[in-house]
């Protein structure tokens, strides 16, 4: 609670950054508040292959039978 918005003390709303206390690279936010929606398809195997995939900048798959994008992050 001290370094990221979480339900307990949100109160079900996002924040303006840096609120909180930085983290000790001296970034703040890097954890909860909203997620963020990626350009990358839902792929529930991704980490099993994680020898195939690229290292920089991937972009996930083309398509996805679950037609749904990524969230990465954390919320409220």
């Amino acid at each position: 609670p001290s370094y990221g918005w979480c339900a307990g003390i949100s109160g079900g709303y996002s924040h303006a950054v840096g609120k909180l206390r930085a983290n000790p690279f001296g970034l703040y936010d890097m954890y909860g508040n909203v997620y963020e929606w990626c350009f990358d398809w839902l792929d529930l195997s991704a980490y099993q292959k994680l020898e195939t995939s690229p290292v920089v900048d991937p972009r996930g798959p083309d398509s996805s039978p679950v037609p749904r994008r990524v969230h990465r992050g954390g919320d409220y």
